[in-house]
C-alpha cells in the first residue's frame, strides 16, 4: 500500500489493528491464538464464514460502548482495509454477496460550511503571524491542498509573471501530476513581505542565504524538514484564528470543525466555477477533466 500512498498505508494499518483486536475479543474463548495470518487459513478451510466474520467486525466497530466512537467514513475505510487484506491472501469475496450479507452503516452527507470573502477577511485581520497570513492567502487564491502549499519551495514561485505563477510538485500532489497555478496580487504582496522578514539581517548573525530548495513556509533551513512536519504548527495556528473570530464550531456528532483549511480550496472552486466555468475550475484545482478541454498558455 505504501508504494503509492503513505497515508493509505497508515489508514490500512489502523484498520488491520482494529481487526486484530476484534479477533482477540470475538474468539478469545474458542481460538485464543487467532491472528491475521491464521484467520486466512481458517477461512480457506471453511472453518469461518468470511461474510459473517466481516459483518461481526462491523458490529464491533459500531458498538455503543466503544471508548472512542468511530465515524461512518472510518468504518467504511477499516472494512475496506480488511477486505483488501483477505483478498490479497486469495480469499474470494463476492461483491454481490458482500453487499447483501455485510451491512455497513449508511453514509449521511452534509453540505460543507461555505466561506466567502468577508469570512476570509475576518480571519486575515485577526492574524498577526506573517507566515500564516501569507499561507492563508495562497490557499484562498491558489486553491491548493494543504500539504501542496506547505511543499512549496522558494524556486517554485515565479514573481516575474503576472499574476504570480506557483509550481505544484508532483511528489506532493494527490494525483501525482505536477501543475502550475496562479495566486492573487494580495497573496504575492504578503509572500514577499514574509520572505523579506524570513531572510532579514539579524544583529550579530550572518546574513541568511535564500536557498532555492528551502521550503517556503519553514522558519529554518533543515535537511529533515518535510511539508507534513509543518502541518501541525499551521493546523494549531489556524485553530487559534478560528477561535478568535468565533468560527470554531464543530460538526454535529463529530470532533471536526465546520471550517477547515480545506475550506479555502472549496472557496476557490466555487468562485472559479461561477466566474469562469466548471471546466476551468477542474483544471485549476488539478482534478480530472474532459480530454476535449485544453488550454494553451498565451505567448509572451
Amino acid at each position: 500500500m505504501s508504494r503509492n500512498s503513505i497515508k493509505s498505508k497508515r489508514i490500512y494499518g489502523i484498520g488491520l489493528s482494529h481487526f486484530q483486536t476484534f479477533l482477540d475479543c470475538r474468539f478469545k474463548a474458542n481460538s485464543p491464538n487467532l491472528t491475521l495470518e491464521t484467520i486466512v487459513e481458517s477461512i480457506a478451510q471453511n472453518g469461518i464464514n468470511v461474510y459473517s466474520l466481516l459483518d461481526n467486525f462491523v458490529s464491533y466497530l459500531l458498538a455503543p460502548d466503544r471508548p472512542n466512537k468511530l465515524s461512518t467514513n472510518s468504518i467504511w475505510l477499516y472494512v475496506a482495509a480488511v477486505r483488501s487484506f483477505l483478498q490479497y491472501h486469495d480469499v474470494d469475496i463476492s461483491s454481490a454477496k458482500f453487499k447483501r450479507r455485510v451491512r455497513l452503516p449508511r453514509k449521511h452527507r452534509e453540505d460543507e460550511e461555505a466561506l466567502d470573502t468577508s469570512d476570509i477577511r475576518r480571519m486575515l485581520l485577526s492574524c498577526n503571524n506573517r507566515r500564516m497570513k501569507a499561507y492563508l492567502l495562497v490557499l484562498a487564491s491558489g486553491g491548493m491542498r494543504t500539504v501542496e502549499a506547505l511543499a512549496l519551495r522558494n524556486k517554485d514561485l515565479d514573481f516575474s509573471t503576472f499574476p504570480t505563477t506557483v509550481h505544484i510538485r508532483k511528489e506532493y500532489s494527490k494525483t501525482r501530476v505536477a501543475r502550475d497555478v496562479y495566486i492573487s496580487d494580495e497573496a504575492t504582496k504578503f509572500l514577499k513581505e514574509w520572505l523579506d522578514f524570513k531572510y532579514r539581517k539579524k544583529p550579530k548573525l550572518p546574513v541568511r542565504i535564500r536557498n532555492p530548495e528551502e521550503l517556503l513556509f519553514s522558519h529554518k533551513y533543515l535537511e529533515s524538514v518535510v511539508p507534513t512536519g509543518l502541518y501541525l504548527k499551521v493546523f494549531q495556528e489556524f485553530h487559534r484564528i478560528l477561535a478568535t473570530v468565533e468560527m470554531d464550531q464543530l460538526k454535529e456528532g463529530m470532533n471536526r470543525h465546520k471550517i477547515t483549511l480545506h475550506s479555502f480550496r472549496r472557496f476557490v472552486k466555487s468562485v472559479i466555477s461561477s466566474q469562469a466555468g466548471q471546466d476551468y475550475s477542474e483544471w485549476f484545482l488539478g482534478h480530472a477533466k474532459s480530454p476535449y478541454w485544453t488550454l494553451k498558455e498565451p505567448a509572451g
